[in-house]
């Protein structure tokens, strides 16, 4: 055992501290939730304001218009919102034929710019590799500091591991081996 190792302390207490209380947490997680949808709902409320408003402007801006032109920007509105629909519909029909190559390319279309959908074509490349985990598991044992462990254990057998048996797995393994590891200092 080198003396590094020697010096360090041993705890009872575990790598990571158990929740102090379930209830507590579950209590906070509901209060969380009822807040978040409430926030959810203001932003519905709030985009259907809005779009209210913007139809109001767009009729408003159609009233000025002479009858001849209201009819045409009339005629464009319904031909946008049935093509909307139609596409929609199509993404409908396609779901099943295509269900993995689906989500990425209704999230393409989400892009209203070229330039955001070349930065979701780009992310896209990336592919889910290079994507942060979204909840990563902390690891049992930290590999810069991995748990210490008792100097005599056992062995799979029920044997202690202990000097005498070391240095007979080690001349097993060859003198030359024993010789470099006790001139490092190992046993």
């Amino acid at each position: 055992m080198t003396d590094d190792l020697a010096g360090q302390q041993e705890s009872d207490a575990p790598a990571s501290a158990p929740a102090a209380n379930s209830a507590d947490i579950e209590k906070i997680r509901r209060e969380f939730d009822e807040r978040f949808k409430g926030m959810q709902r203001l932003v519905a409320d709030k985009d259907r304001a809005l779009a209210d408003a913007q139809r109001q402007l767009e009729n408003a801006a159609l009233e000025r218009l002479p009858d001849d032109d209201r009819a045409k920007a009339l005629l464009e509105r319904e031909r946008a919102e049935t093509a909307k629909i139609r596409n929609a519909y199509e993404l409908l029909l396609l779901k099943d034929e295509y269900p993995d190559e689906l989500p990425a390319f209704q999230k393409l279309l989400a892009g209203k710019t070229p330039k955001e959908q070349l930065d979701i074509l780009r992310e896209l490349r990336k592919g889910p590799s290079s994507a942060p985990a979204a909840n990563p598991e902390p690891p049992d044992v930290d590999p810069n500091n991995p748990m210490r462990t008792p100097p005599d254990e056992e062995l799979f057998d029920g044997e202690p591991m202990n000097n005498e048996l070391a240095d007979r797995i080690l001349k097993g393994a060859g003198k030359t081996t024993l010789a470099k590891l006790r001139a490092l200092g190992a046993r």
